[in-house]
């Protein structure tokens, strides 16, 4: 899922995301090529 996609599941703004990212909390993201990806199961850990 994208960064906004996982916005709106977590009901949190995506600058959260986005800060969670900066500091290496939050679930893992990965690059699908240019694009930061989320996997639902690490999400939901």
């Amino acid at each position: 899922m994208s960064p906004a996609e996982l916005a709106d599941y977590l009901r949190v703004p995506i600058a959260t995301i986005d800060a969670w990212r900066h500091r290496r909390q939050g679930p893992p993201g990965f690059r699908a090529g240019r694009h930061l990806r989320y996997r639902l199961a690490d999400v939901e850990r």
